[in-house]
Protein backbone atom coordinates (compact mmCIF):
# COMPACT_ATOMS: atom_id res chain seq x y z
CA UNK A 1 0.00 0.00 0.00
CA UNK A 2 2.84 2.35 0.83
CA UNK A 3 4.53 1.67 -2.50
CA UNK A 4 1.26 2.36 -4.34
CA UNK A 5 0.97 5.73 -2.61
CA UNK A 6 4.53 6.65 -3.52
CA UNK A 7 3.94 5.68 -7.16
CA UNK A 8 0.74 7.73 -7.28
CA UNK A 9 2.46 10.77 -5.80
CA UNK A 10 5.29 10.46 -8.29
CA UNK A 11 2.86 10.16 -11.21
CA UNK A 12 0.96 13.28 -10.10
CA UNK A 13 4.18 15.24 -9.68
CA UNK A 14 5.35 14.36 -13.18
CA UNK A 15 1.92 15.11 -14.63
CA UNK A 16 1.75 18.65 -13.29
CA UNK A 17 5.33 19.30 -14.44
CA UNK A 18 4.33 18.19 -17.94
CA UNK A 19 1.27 20.44 -17.76
CA UNK A 20 3.47 23.36 -16.67
CA UNK A 21 5.76 22.74 -19.64
CA UNK A 22 2.76 22.73 -21.95
CA UNK A 23 1.52 26.04 -20.52
CA UNK A 24 5.03 27.44 -20.97
CA UNK A 25 5.26 26.41 -24.63
CA UNK A 26 1.68 27.55 -25.26
CA UNK A 27 2.53 31.00 -23.89
CA UNK A 28 5.67 31.03 -26.04
CA UNK A 29 3.44 30.50 -29.08
CA UNK A 30 1.21 33.38 -27.95
CA UNK A 31 4.25 35.62 -27.49
CA UNK A 32 5.95 34.64 -30.76
CA UNK A 33 2.81 35.44 -32.73
CA UNK A 34 3.60 39.11 -32.16
CA UNK A 35 6.96 38.61 -33.88
CA UNK A 36 5.20 37.49 -37.07
CA UNK A 37 2.28 39.88 -37.21
CA UNK A 38 1.34 43.25 -35.73
CA UNK A 39 -0.73 42.32 -32.68
CA UNK A 40 0.15 45.33 -30.56
CA UNK A 41 -3.41 46.43 -29.82
CA UNK A 42 -5.94 45.40 -27.21
CA UNK A 43 -3.52 44.74 -24.36
CA UNK A 44 -1.41 42.23 -26.28
CA UNK A 45 1.81 44.21 -25.67
CA UNK A 46 1.25 44.02 -21.91
CA UNK A 47 0.59 40.29 -22.10
CA UNK A 48 3.72 39.79 -24.21
CA UNK A 49 5.78 41.76 -21.69
CA UNK A 50 4.65 39.44 -18.87
CA UNK A 51 5.12 36.23 -20.88
CA UNK A 52 8.65 37.19 -21.93
CA UNK A 53 9.59 37.77 -18.30
CA UNK A 54 9.45 34.05 -17.48
CA UNK A 55 8.53 31.65 -20.30
CA UNK A 56 12.13 30.53 -20.96
CA UNK A 57 13.27 30.48 -17.30
CA UNK A 58 10.29 28.19 -16.62
CA UNK A 59 11.92 25.34 -18.54
CA UNK A 60 15.17 25.65 -16.59
CA UNK A 61 13.26 25.76 -13.31
CA UNK A 62 11.17 22.66 -13.97
CA UNK A 63 14.30 20.80 -15.05
CA UNK A 64 15.83 21.58 -11.67
CA UNK A 65 12.67 20.38 -9.94
CA UNK A 66 12.81 16.91 -11.49
CA UNK A 67 16.57 16.42 -11.92
CA UNK A 68 18.56 15.19 -8.94
CA UNK A 69 22.22 14.94 -8.03
CA UNK A 70 23.87 12.27 -10.19
CA UNK A 71 27.01 11.72 -8.09
CA UNK A 72 29.42 12.49 -10.92
CA UNK A 73 32.78 11.95 -9.26
CA UNK A 74 34.98 10.38 -11.93
CA UNK A 75 35.80 11.25 -15.52
CA UNK A 76 33.86 8.17 -16.62
CA UNK A 77 30.78 9.39 -14.72
CA UNK A 78 30.96 12.76 -16.46
CA UNK A 79 31.48 11.09 -19.82
CA UNK A 80 28.36 8.93 -19.46
CA UNK A 81 26.26 11.86 -18.26
CA UNK A 82 27.52 14.15 -21.03
CA UNK A 83 26.80 11.54 -23.71
CA UNK A 84 23.24 11.20 -22.41
CA UNK A 85 22.73 14.97 -22.56
CA UNK A 86 24.22 15.04 -26.06
CA UNK A 87 21.63 12.47 -27.14
CA UNK A 88 18.77 14.40 -25.52
CA UNK A 89 19.76 17.94 -26.48
CA UNK A 90 22.64 18.20 -28.96
CA UNK A 91 21.52 15.56 -31.49
CA UNK A 92 18.04 17.12 -31.97
CA UNK A 93 19.69 20.56 -32.09
CA UNK A 94 21.87 19.55 -35.04
CA UNK A 95 19.10 17.64 -36.82
CA UNK A 96 16.53 20.45 -36.56
CA UNK A 97 19.17 22.97 -37.64
CA UNK A 98 19.80 20.87 -40.75
CA UNK A 99 16.08 20.56 -41.46
CA UNK A 100 15.72 24.35 -41.44
CA UNK A 101 18.95 25.05 -43.34
CA UNK A 102 18.77 26.85 -46.67
CA UNK A 103 22.05 25.23 -47.65
CA UNK A 104 25.16 23.67 -46.19
CA UNK A 105 27.65 26.41 -46.82
CA UNK A 106 30.51 27.34 -44.52
CA UNK A 107 28.41 29.88 -42.61
CA UNK A 108 25.89 27.17 -41.73
CA UNK A 109 28.54 25.07 -39.99
CA UNK A 110 30.09 28.12 -38.35
CA UNK A 111 26.75 29.40 -37.09
CA UNK A 112 25.48 26.06 -35.82
CA UNK A 113 28.88 25.26 -34.34
CA UNK A 114 28.88 28.53 -32.39
CA UNK A 115 25.37 27.79 -31.12
CA UNK A 116 24.00 31.22 -30.16
CA UNK A 117 20.78 32.89 -31.24
CA UNK A 118 22.55 35.46 -33.49
CA UNK A 119 24.88 32.82 -34.96
CA UNK A 120 21.92 30.61 -35.88
CA UNK A 121 20.35 33.54 -37.69
CA UNK A 122 23.66 34.02 -39.50
CA UNK A 123 23.55 30.32 -40.45
CA UNK A 124 20.09 30.84 -42.04
CA UNK A 125 18.47 28.23 -39.82
CA UNK A 126 15.97 28.30 -36.93
CA UNK A 127 17.32 30.77 -34.34
CA UNK A 128 14.85 29.44 -31.75
CA UNK A 129 17.13 26.40 -31.43
CA UNK A 130 19.52 28.48 -29.28
CA UNK A 131 17.73 26.99 -26.28
CA UNK A 132 19.13 23.49 -26.79
CA UNK A 133 22.89 24.22 -26.56
CA UNK A 134 22.21 26.66 -23.70
CA UNK A 135 20.23 23.98 -21.85
CA UNK A 136 23.01 21.46 -22.53
CA UNK A 137 25.61 23.73 -20.94
CA UNK A 138 23.26 24.45 -18.03
CA UNK A 139 22.82 20.76 -17.28
CA UNK A 140 26.60 20.38 -17.02
CA UNK A 141 27.00 23.49 -14.84
CA UNK A 142 24.09 22.34 -12.68
CA UNK A 143 25.61 18.95 -11.93
CA UNK A 144 28.99 20.58 -11.32
CA UNK A 145 27.46 22.85 -8.68
CA UNK A 146 25.49 19.97 -7.14
CA UNK A 147 28.81 18.22 -6.50
CA UNK A 148 29.43 20.91 -3.88
CA UNK A 149 25.88 20.92 -2.52
CA UNK A 150 24.97 17.23 -2.24
CA UNK A 151 24.92 17.20 1.56
CA UNK A 152 21.50 18.78 2.16
CA UNK A 153 21.62 18.06 5.90
CA UNK A 154 24.61 20.32 6.37
CA UNK A 155 23.57 23.91 7.11
CA UNK A 156 26.73 25.11 5.43
CA UNK A 157 25.42 23.61 2.20
CA UNK A 158 22.77 26.33 1.99
CA UNK A 159 25.40 28.98 2.57
CA UNK A 160 27.39 27.52 -0.30
CA UNK A 161 24.19 27.45 -2.38
CA UNK A 162 23.69 31.21 -1.88
CA UNK A 163 27.32 31.85 -2.74
CA UNK A 164 27.03 29.84 -5.94
CA UNK A 165 23.81 31.59 -6.98
CA UNK A 166 25.31 35.03 -6.39
CA UNK A 167 28.49 34.07 -8.26
CA UNK A 168 26.54 32.72 -11.24
CA UNK A 169 24.36 35.85 -11.43
CA UNK A 170 27.43 38.09 -11.27
CA UNK A 171 29.15 36.08 -14.00
CA UNK A 172 26.03 36.20 -16.16
CA UNK A 173 25.83 39.98 -15.69
CA UNK A 174 29.53 40.43 -16.54
CA UNK A 175 29.06 38.38 -19.70
CA UNK A 176 26.25 40.75 -20.74
CA UNK A 177 28.64 43.67 -20.46
CA UNK A 178 31.33 42.25 -22.74
CA UNK A 179 30.43 44.27 -25.78
CA UNK A 180 27.06 42.57 -26.19
CA UNK A 181 28.81 39.48 -27.60
CA UNK A 182 26.91 36.22 -27.22
CA UNK A 183 29.16 33.45 -26.02
CA UNK A 184 29.46 30.09 -27.85
CA UNK A 185 26.87 27.45 -26.96
CA UNK A 186 24.97 29.96 -24.85
CA UNK A 187 27.49 29.73 -22.01
CA UNK A 188 26.57 33.24 -20.85
CA UNK A 189 22.87 32.37 -20.80
CA UNK A 190 23.53 28.92 -19.30
CA UNK A 191 25.02 30.58 -16.21
CA UNK A 192 21.65 32.15 -15.42
CA UNK A 193 19.88 28.98 -16.53
CA UNK A 194 21.83 27.14 -13.83
CA UNK A 195 20.56 29.63 -11.25
CA UNK A 196 16.98 28.85 -12.26
CA UNK A 197 17.70 25.12 -12.03
CA UNK A 198 19.10 25.51 -8.52
CA UNK A 199 16.10 27.60 -7.46
CA UNK A 200 13.77 24.95 -8.85
CA UNK A 201 15.64 22.15 -7.09
CA UNK A 202 16.25 23.75 -3.69
CA UNK A 203 13.42 26.28 -3.50
CA UNK A 204 10.27 25.94 -5.59
CA UNK A 205 10.04 22.17 -5.24
CA UNK A 206 9.92 22.45 -1.45
CA UNK A 207 7.58 25.45 -1.43
CA UNK A 208 5.08 23.72 -3.71
CA UNK A 209 5.29 20.50 -1.72
CA UNK A 210 4.09 22.39 1.36
CA UNK A 211 1.62 24.70 -0.37
CA UNK A 212 -0.23 22.07 -2.40
CA UNK A 213 -1.23 20.30 0.81
CA UNK A 214 -3.22 23.32 1.97
CA UNK A 215 -5.75 24.98 -0.37
CA UNK A 216 -5.72 28.31 1.49
CA UNK A 217 -1.94 28.49 1.56
CA UNK A 218 -1.81 27.56 -2.12
CA UNK A 219 -4.30 30.31 -3.05
CA UNK A 220 -2.42 32.96 -1.05
CA UNK A 221 0.84 31.93 -2.71
CA UNK A 222 -0.88 32.16 -6.11
CA UNK A 223 -2.10 35.71 -5.40
CA UNK A 224 1.25 36.87 -4.03
CA UNK A 225 3.32 35.39 -6.88
CA UNK A 226 0.86 36.68 -9.50
CA UNK A 227 1.17 40.21 -8.14
CA UNK A 228 4.96 40.04 -7.84
CA UNK A 229 5.41 38.49 -11.29
CA UNK A 230 3.21 40.99 -13.13
CA UNK A 231 4.57 44.04 -11.29
CA UNK A 232 8.22 43.05 -11.73
CA UNK A 233 7.73 42.33 -15.43
CA UNK A 234 6.55 45.92 -15.87
CA UNK A 235 9.12 47.46 -13.50
CA UNK A 236 11.97 45.61 -15.21
CA UNK A 237 10.94 46.55 -18.77
CA UNK A 238 14.07 47.46 -20.82
CA UNK A 239 14.55 51.18 -21.38
CA UNK A 240 16.43 50.79 -24.65
CA UNK A 241 17.65 48.15 -27.07
CA UNK A 242 16.03 46.51 -30.10
CA UNK A 243 13.26 44.84 -28.06
CA UNK A 244 10.79 46.41 -25.57
CA UNK A 245 10.70 43.12 -23.60
CA UNK A 246 13.17 40.86 -21.83
CA UNK A 247 14.65 38.25 -24.18
CA UNK A 248 16.69 35.46 -22.61
CA UNK A 249 17.83 34.29 -26.06
CA UNK A 250 20.08 37.36 -26.34
CA UNK A 251 20.66 37.83 -22.60
CA UNK A 252 18.39 40.90 -22.46
CA UNK A 253 17.32 40.83 -18.81
CA UNK A 254 15.84 44.29 -18.53
CA UNK A 255 16.95 46.98 -16.10
CA UNK A 256 18.19 44.58 -13.43
CA UNK A 257 19.15 40.93 -13.69
CA UNK A 258 18.15 40.18 -10.06
CA UNK A 259 14.67 41.62 -10.66
CA UNK A 260 14.45 39.44 -13.78
CA UNK A 261 15.25 36.34 -11.72
CA UNK A 262 12.75 37.20 -8.97
CA UNK A 263 9.97 37.97 -11.46
CA UNK A 264 10.62 34.79 -13.44
CA UNK A 265 10.57 32.66 -10.29
CA UNK A 266 7.32 34.26 -9.11
CA UNK A 267 5.50 33.84 -12.43
CA UNK A 268 6.76 30.28 -12.88
CA UNK A 269 5.40 29.45 -9.43
CA UNK A 270 2.01 30.74 -10.62
CA UNK A 271 2.12 28.45 -13.66
CA UNK A 272 3.08 25.47 -11.51
CA UNK A 273 0.22 26.16 -9.09
CA UNK A 274 -2.22 26.34 -12.00
CA UNK A 275 -0.83 23.19 -13.63
CA UNK A 276 -1.29 21.25 -10.38
CA UNK A 277 -5.05 21.56 -10.90
CA UNK A 278 -5.07 20.59 -14.58
CA UNK A 279 -5.84 17.07 -15.69
CA UNK A 280 -5.63 16.01 -19.30
CA UNK A 281 -3.87 13.25 -21.19
CA UNK A 282 -3.27 15.38 -24.29
CA UNK A 283 -1.97 18.34 -22.31
CA UNK A 284 0.47 16.05 -20.52
CA UNK A 285 1.41 14.49 -23.87
CA UNK A 286 2.14 17.85 -25.44
CA UNK A 287 4.10 18.84 -22.35
CA UNK A 288 6.39 15.91 -23.09
CA UNK A 289 6.84 17.12 -26.68
CA UNK A 290 7.67 20.78 -26.17
CA UNK A 291 10.88 20.33 -28.15
CA UNK A 292 8.92 19.41 -31.27
CA UNK A 293 6.49 22.30 -30.76
CA UNK A 294 9.38 24.71 -30.30
CA UNK A 295 11.10 23.44 -33.43
CA UNK A 296 8.16 23.38 -35.86
CA UNK A 297 5.94 26.29 -34.84
CA UNK A 298 7.61 28.77 -37.18
CA UNK A 299 6.81 26.45 -40.10
CA UNK A 300 3.14 26.42 -39.10
CA UNK A 301 2.73 30.10 -38.20
CA UNK A 302 2.14 31.48 -41.73
CA UNK A 303 -0.91 29.22 -42.06
CA UNK A 304 -2.25 29.18 -38.49
CA UNK A 305 -1.90 32.94 -38.03
CA UNK A 306 -3.67 33.53 -41.33
CA UNK A 307 -6.63 31.46 -40.13
CA UNK A 308 -6.61 33.02 -36.66
CA UNK A 309 -6.66 36.54 -38.12
CA UNK A 310 -9.64 35.65 -40.28
CA UNK A 311 -11.56 34.70 -37.13
CA UNK A 312 -10.35 37.29 -34.60
CA UNK A 313 -8.05 39.64 -36.51
CA UNK A 314 -10.43 42.57 -36.43
CA UNK A 315 -11.70 41.90 -32.92
CA UNK A 316 -8.84 41.20 -30.54
CA UNK A 317 -5.07 40.78 -30.85
CA UNK A 318 -5.01 38.61 -27.73
CA UNK A 319 -7.74 36.28 -29.02
CA UNK A 320 -5.93 36.05 -32.37
CA UNK A 321 -2.68 35.03 -30.65
CA UNK A 322 -4.49 32.52 -28.42
CA UNK A 323 -6.37 30.92 -31.31
CA UNK A 324 -3.16 30.71 -33.31
CA UNK A 325 -1.51 28.89 -30.38
CA UNK A 326 -4.46 26.47 -30.24
CA UNK A 327 -4.13 25.72 -33.97
CA UNK A 328 -0.38 25.12 -33.66
CA UNK A 329 -0.65 22.79 -30.67
CA UNK A 330 -3.42 20.82 -32.38
CA UNK A 331 -1.25 20.33 -35.48
CA UNK A 332 1.71 19.35 -33.31
CA UNK A 333 -0.13 16.30 -31.95
CA UNK A 334 0.16 14.27 -35.21
CA UNK A 335 3.63 15.74 -35.86
CA UNK A 336 4.79 14.56 -32.43
CA UNK A 337 3.32 11.12 -33.07
CA UNK A 338 5.17 10.88 -36.38
CA UNK A 339 8.50 11.93 -34.86
CA UNK A 340 8.05 9.43 -32.03
CA UNK A 341 7.27 6.68 -34.52
CA UNK A 342 9.81 7.34 -37.26
CA UNK A 343 12.50 9.66 -35.84
CA UNK A 344 12.41 9.85 -32.02
CA UNK A 345 15.83 11.49 -31.95
CA UNK A 346 14.12 14.71 -33.14
CA UNK A 347 12.42 14.77 -29.75
CA UNK A 348 15.56 13.88 -27.81
CA UNK A 349 14.65 10.19 -27.42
Amino acid sequence: MKNDAVLTEKKQRIEYIDCAKFIGIFLLLVEHAGNWSDLSGGGYSTLKLWICSFHMPLFFIVYGMVSSYKGLKSWNDWKKYSLLQIKVLVVPYVLWAMIYANGFEAKFFLGVGYGSNPSLSYANTNAVLWFLPAMFMSTLFYQFVLNFLNDKTNRAAYTRLCIWIIALIVLAQLCCKVGGIRFPWGIDIALLGTVFMLVGHYGIRQVLSCSLQDAKRSFLLFLLCSLVGVVLSYVNKPLDGPYPVTVMAIAEYGKNIVVFVLGAVASTTVILLVSSHIKGRWISYLGQHTLVIMAVHYILFPYTLFLAKIVFGGISSILTALLNAVFVTALCVPISMLTDRFCPCLNGK
